[in-house]
């Protein structure tokens, strides 16, 4: 299956395939590829209204742009696939009230 179809005739299968092609190749940690496909068809919707409502913004090619937008949220979803497990209080322990007091 190739993954150069238009924006505009994706739809959640496409993303489950691209997802497990991901898990395949390695780049996405092994999961149920249906809990990680609304991650990127969620920046694909994000996306296109603002291409539609928007059309004044300096968008350049809106193709190329919506690939873009696409291909970073799946590099973050790989990244974060092999990041280390964090949490807010992590970075900074203790409580928000005591962190901030002079």
């Amino acid at each position: 299956m190739t993954y150069d179809l238009p924006l505009a005739t994706l739809n959640k299968a496409d993303f489950a395939a691209a997802v497990t092609a991901c898990m395949d190749a390695g780049a996405f940690a092994r999961t149920d590829p249906l809990t990680v496909s609304p991650e990127i068809w969620t920046a694909a919707h994000g996306i296109a209204p603002l291409l539609i409502t928007k059309p004044s913004l300096p968008w350049g090619n809106k193709m190329a742009f919506a690939t873009r937008v696409l291909r970073s949220a799946a590099i973050g979803h790989a990244a974060s696939a092999k990041a280390p497990t964090w949490s807010p209080g992590s970075i900074m322990p203790g409580p928000v009230e005591t962190r901030h007091r002079r």
